[in-house]
């Protein structure tokens, strides 16, 4: 199969310059011996196509010519500005200086002339200054230069010390090659002057994460504070605060202003940046609501927890968790997803309390503070009449049928129906309404507990709040017809109800009634 590499330009790349392609090791390069920029292979095996980079300033063997170009042009070091590679009678270092190519013979005879444009010039008379700004390695940031009135404000660029460009950290300013710093040795990383000279500003930066020294403080921060790695350690504090460097860095203090610690209060720190997804339905415990029979035995499965709606990829850690909405978690133990009971289970009280937390993969905590219904010895089968049902809640200032304690408009009844909590409001799974295909339809979900013989629960519906002569039975007995019941295992049911059209107006409403 035949195929290109990218096509690499002469322009830096993340301030790095271009040298040379290999493929499985070997470079590649025109027959005059230049490398190639673009390398056009036919695969037949394993192949590694490299792309080499070099610092544009670094010189390793100290001749004059950078390593990037030596390596672009000859494929090693070993050339000195006086070799004469092509060997027309001219140096490496008098062809580089005039803009021939030392891979190329070239032929020089007498008579003539020769011309060359230059690059445009501006004349001045003294009036302007030149300020020129670039950074260190050079390609970070574009390379500009100005003329300005003398006298004139110059505003460089802001650079954050805690940024990252083109995978390098900022360190300082220098201009016309003195260091920039502030009244306490600290570098600037903006400067504000008036223009008097001719002026070169170069933004300093040094690899991320790099600490040459060794030190455990990245060279970045030690740069920022003093001019060179060996004047900052660990040890050292710059602020005078009595917490050394590395403390400071470890705890995410600043080693440039002064920290008081003491006991006691509460410390707050801002977190790395997080992605906050919208949209996304709060994470519900599953079971919501856990059951057990009295006088179970030690290590009796009160139920498997998950989270619902599971979100694809992330996995979670179940623990219990002591604080309030925990007062009996001593009587239960989780082991992976499954809470047990420790010991035989011989209580009085009807609800026990248990405080369950869910750690997941990215460290994200949940807590719940829910109950486990005791139900008489031998009783699990998921039923119960409504008279135990409120027993659970002995504080409520009103337990009948018809009642509202909480005031969110649904009767004790209704919430023991649809699963909520008769002591919070609002705690109600609102039914849904909608039209489709011209016929309105009517669904809600119904506990498990509440399938007993003794409750009669139908929807109704009406084109007015005061008659409602359209009734559609749900239970006991055969739902009526246009009744779809989908049952969920131990889950509650998901009951839709559809009142055929054509609707002009209809308004529809769960009845719940008990026998007497």
């Amino acid at each position: 199969t035949e195929r290109v590499s990218p096509q690499i330009d002469t322009a830096l790349a993340s301030g790095y310059a271009f040298g040379y392609w290999t493929l499985n090791g070997q470079r590649i390069a025109s027959p005059d011996g230049i490398a190639r920029r673009q390398v056009k292979l036919t695969v037949n095996g394993a192949s590694e196509l490299v792309a080499h980079f070099f610092l544009p300033d670094q010189d390793t063997d100290a001749d004059g010519m950078p390593d990037w170009w030596e390596w672009n042009s000859f494929g090693s070091l070993n050339p000195s500005g006086q070799s004469d590679p092509d060997g027309d009678g001219l140096t490496i270092e008098y062809e580089r200086s005039r803009g021939l190519a030392s891979a190329n013979p070239d032929i020089l005879k007498d008579g003539g002339i020769a011309a060359r444009l230059s690059a445009p010039l501006q004349y001045e008379n003294g009036s302007r200054k030149i300020i020129t700004i670039r950074s260190s390695p050079r390609g970070i940031v574009a390379e500009e230069e100005r003329r300005l009135a003398v006298n004139s404000e110059f505003a460089s660029n802001h650079y954050d010390f805690s940024g990252i460009y083109s995978g390098y950290q900022f360190t300082h300013w220098s201009r016309n090659g003195v260091r920039v710093a502030d009244g306490l040795g600290y570098s600037r990383n903006r400067l504000v002057f008036n223009l008097t000279e001719d002026t070169e500003l170069v933004a300093h930066f040094v690899p991320f994460g790099d600490d040459t020294d060794s030190d455990g403080i990245p060279d970045h921060a030690e740069l920022r504070i003093a001019d060179n790695l060996g004047i900052m350690g660990p040890g050292s504090d710059p602020d005078g605060d009595g917490i050394p460097m590395a403390s400071e860095y470890r705890m995410g203090l600043s080693p440039l202003s002064k920290d008081l610690i003491r006991d006691g209060g509460i410390a707050s720190r801002l977190s790395a940046p997080a992605d906050l997804q919208f949209k996304v339905p709060p994470l519900t415990l599953k079971p919501e609501r856990l059951r057990i029979a009295n006088e179970s035995a030690s290590g009796t499965l009160v139920g498997a927890l998950s989270l619902s709606p599971a979100i694809p990829g992330r996995t979670y850690q179940f623990t219990l968790e002591l604080g309030t909405g925990g007062e009996h978690n001593g009587r239960f133990a989780i082991t992976g997803n499954e809470l047990r009971l420790t010991s035989t289970l011989s209580v009085p009280e009807r609800v026990l309390w248990v405080r369950i937390r869910a750690t997941d993969d990215l460290g994200m905590v949940r807590t719940w503070q829910t109950t486990v219904a005791v139900s008489a010895a031998g009783v699990m089968d998921g039923q119960t009449s409504f008279t135990y049902w409120i027993s659970q809640w002995p504080n409520l200032v009103s337990s009948p049928p018809e009642a509202d304690p909480d005031g969110d408009g649904t009767s004790n009844l209704l919430e023991f129906v649809l699963g909520s909590d008769p002591s919070l409001p609002n705690s109600t799974a609102v039914p849904s309404v909608n039209i489709i295909n011209g016929n309105l339809t009517f669904t809600f979900r119904r506990s498990e507990a509440s399938k007993i013989a003794d409750l009669a629960l139908s929807v109704e519906a009406g084109e007015d709040l005061l008659s409602w002569p359209l009734r559609y039975s749900v239970s006991p007995g055969t739902p009526s017809s246009g009744v779809q019941i989908q049952e969920n295992g131990t889950e509650p049911d998901t009951i839709t109800v559809t009142v055929p059209g054509p609707l002009t107006r209809r308004f529809v409403r769960l009845r719940a009634d008990l026998a007497p």
